[in-house]
């Protein structure tokens, strides 16, 4: 499997910008996936749960994409996007859809995360009871 078929890993845009003429894409996913396109060509890809810096050039200029977190927007994800070392700011011009998409998709996330939790707590406390009942206390 490739990673540059994002449908195969369900990775979602988080942003849309122009730069310089220039269609710039970020894509996440919620397996870690992450990928960066310029004008629909793959510039970066990587894994990182938390984020991970992203470098391309656009001629002679040297990009930088830092994503990070944050409370600002309803995907928990911003990015800063740094042009030869200095930080530049662009409007994102991701879709209505899109947004829906992304919402969505933090909700089910963190329900997931939810469920997973709730029985893994509930898994590891009838394990202990389980252990009480066999070992001696001492």
């Amino acid at each position: 499997m490739s990673i540059n078929n994002h449908k195969t890993y369900k990775i979602m845009k988080y942003a849309d910008y122009n730069i310089d003429n220039n269609k710039l894409e970020i894509y996440n996913s919620i397996t870690g996936i992450e990928l960066i396109k310029l004008n629909q060509r793959t510039v970066s890809k990587g894994f990182s749960f938390f984020g991970m810096n992203h470098f391309f050039k656009i001629g002679e200029d040297q990009y930088k994409i830092k994503p990070y977190m944050t409370l600002k927007n309803y995907t928990g994800i911003g990015f800063s996007i740094f042009k030869n070392g200095e930080q530049v700011q662009f409007e994102n011009l991701i879709t209505k859809s899109e947004k829906r998409n992304l919402v969505l998709q933090s909700i089910l996330s963190v329900l997931l995360g939810l469920i997973i939790g709730t029985g893994v707590a509930l898994a590891i406390t009838k394990t202990f009871d389980i252990l009480f009942d066999i070992l001696p206390l001492w």
